[in-house]
């Protein structure tokens, strides 16, 4: 009986120290488990305060836009392309006024030309007529 108590206590102690080694082991995992959640929890918690960063960032330049284009759907585009095509038009018929008054100018130019030629040929008659001829 000595022997199967000694063998019993022995199987005791190598179990105890069996199941401290793996309590300690788990116990030893199961606070490195925490930590590295810890450490993302922590890391997480960061990435949520830059996204609300840029989510706030994205929402105050959508809020911009919408005014620019709540800007923009007030402009009267369409009486804009009237009128810039009305102008276009009275910008072509301006054109073509100005040719005309330009053709007109250059024909005058070259009449006005005759008729000085022709007076001063006239005079120059006039001053050889009154060369040729004696004072009276």
């Amino acid at each position: 009986m000595n022997d199967t108590v000694a063998l019993i206590l022995s199987i005791v102690g190598a179990v105890s120290l069996v199941a401290g080694a793996v309590s300690g082991g788990w116990l030893k995992s199961l606070k490195e488990t925490n930590k590295l959640l810890r450490e993302q929890n922590e890391a997480l918690r960061e990435q949520y305060k830059v996204q609300t960063e840029r989510y706030t960032a994205v929402v105050e330049a959508s809020a911009l836009l919408q005014g620019r284009i709540d800007v923009l759907a007030t402009l009267p585009l369409k009486g804009i392309a009237k009128a810039l095509k009305t102008l276009s038009t009275a910008h072509g018929e301006l054109v073509d006024s100005n040719v005309k008054i330009l053709e007109i100018l250059e024909a005058s130019a070259v009449t006005l030309a005759l008729e000085n030629r022709q007076v001063a040929a006239e005079v120059e008659h006039v001053r050889t007529e009154l060369a040729n001829h004696p004072a009276i």
